[in-house]
């Protein structure tokens, strides 16, 4: 997870921005989030709210929310 934040984060806000690739990504996943359910539909366990995996609970979160953040229900676990 960490790794998927350094690499989304660098895609954004490195200094050779892929910004459409991160952009559509978001879109992409939020509307298979929307189709599923919410996020406790799309995540595995250790993206749960409940059971971290013991990940850091902030990269845990800011996976979450930039990945649905074009969610129509925002479903945040």
């Amino acid at each position: 997870m960490e790794e998927i934040v350094r690499v989304v984060t660098g895609w954004v806000y490195g200094p050779d921005r892929y910004v459409e690739v991160a952009a559509g990504l978001t879109v992409e996943f939020s509307a298979v989030t929307d189709r599923a359910g919410g996020w406790e539909a799309v995540a595995d366990r250790y993206l749960q709210g409940h059971q971290r995996g013991g990940q850091p609970e902030h990269v845990v979160e800011h996976v979450q929310h930039y990945l649905i953040s074009q969610s129509r229900t925002h479903s945040f676990g």
